[in-house]
């Protein structure tokens, strides 16, 4: 009743060009956040026939109609200009009727969870995945007259314009340190013992001693989630060469690289697999050596030893091998509470985003009240 579903352009493979070609948006070109991601853009023949409708335009409600994962079936982008881009069939353009419905009031329904969830049993026990247009027409929203629709949008926006703000901060912030050329760079295992976990598959247990692979270090913390567990033999023999205490740093190694985690403290013994671990020293402060290792300096080093590989992998050799500033420790302090009172901003701006998500969805959720 207040809008339209548009549907992609069907083609095969045999129609993706190299160049000069009509440039088609497909599901990965929408973010799990509902973002318009243009890394990774497919060019098709000019040879096909391309319909109008079949371009993004302004106000479009751009959405994922079909996938192999239920993650991705529903994801949304808001189109604010028109566009070149054409868009695939497994891709659709949600179109408001604009004489009764705001579309970013539209956006915004369709990318709560309560929509999500919809989709969620709509779809249940489906071979493939896929929105149509029937089970789109069927969903049911709350439509308050368009004034009131336009003063929830700007409330929203104000919301949405925080929470970016915010999440530019927390993604790109990295600690610097600024080198003084007085300072002696020094290998980085001529001042702290650099082991790793185990490589084995130790056998899974129900209950026992967690194992700490790279899935569970998080934004610079232990997560236990989704952990595995093994057997107290297995936990010795894993410890053995690689037991970690408090004061120590364990870092990913493979796949994901960085993200070091200082154990400030130690509620439960746990073993680790393919993580770096960095022992305490008093050769260096560990805060300060967390600091390092999760600098641009030591980023970019990282980056340049895993380029080219299938899976990105640092050895120990490399990681023992890093040259990295050694100021004498009272400077070593001085840096670290330095950066640590840029992190306490960050951690602000984390608080923020969290705030104001959660704002959003009270936001919505009285909507359903109306």
């Amino acid at each position: 009743e207040v809008c339209e579903l548009n549907r992609g352009v069907v083609y095969s493979k045999k129609d993706e060009v190299a160049a000069n070609g009509y440039k088609i948006l497909r599901a990965n070109n929408i973010s799990l956040e509902n973002g318009l991601n243009l890394d990774d853009v497919k060019l098709i023949s000019k040879e096909l026939r391309l319909k109008d409708s079949q371009k993004l335009k302004t106000q479009d409600i751009f959405i994922c109609l079909a996938s192999g994962s239920k993650d991705h079936i529903g994801k949304t982008a808001y189109i604010t200009e028109d566009t070149e881009y054409y868009f695939g069939g497994f891709m659709g353009a949600v179109r408001a009727k604009k004489e009764n419905i705001n579309s970013k009031y539209l956006y915004y329904l369709l990318s709560d969870q309560k929509f999500n969830d919809y989709l969620g049993q709509a779809i249940s026990g489906a071979n493939i995945n896929n929105l149509n247009s029937g089970i789109l027409s069927r969903y049911q929203i709350p439509l308050p007259p368009l004034e009131i629709q336009e003063q929830i949008v700007a409330e929203l926006d104000g919301y949405a314009n925080i929470i970016a703000g915010a999440k530019q901060i927390t993604q790109n912030w990295k600690p610097q340190i600024t080198i003084d050329p007085d300072w002696v760079t020094v290998k980085l295992g001529n001042v702290c013992d650099v082991r790793d976990g185990t490589h084995d598959s130790p056998k899974q247990v129900q209950e026992g001693y967690p194992l700490i692979t790279s899935k569970n270090i998080k934004d610079g913390q232990l997560d236990f989630t989704n952990v595995s567990y093994i057997s107290e033999d297995d936990f010795k023999k894993v410890s053995h060469r690689s037991y970690v205490e408090v004061g120590d740093i364990i870092m990913p190694m493979i796949g994901t690289i960085g993200g070091a985690c200082l154990i400030k403290s130690k509620a439960t013994e746990f073993a680790i697999k393919n993580v770096a671990l960095f022992k305490k020293s008093e050769k260096i402060l560990p805060d300060y050596l967390l600091n390092v290792l999760d600098s641009e300096l030591v980023a970019a080093m990282f980056e340049n030893q895993s380029a080219g590989a299938t899976q990105k992998f640092v050895s120990l050799g490399v990681l023992r091998g890093l040259e990295i500033p050694a100021p004498p420790i009272a400077i070593q302090k001085q840096i670290v509470e330095k950066i640590e009172a840029e992190r306490a901003l960050v951690n602000s701006a984390q608080k923020l985003i969290q705030i104001y998500e959660q704002k959003t969805k009270e936001t919505i959720a009285k909507l359903w009240q109306i």
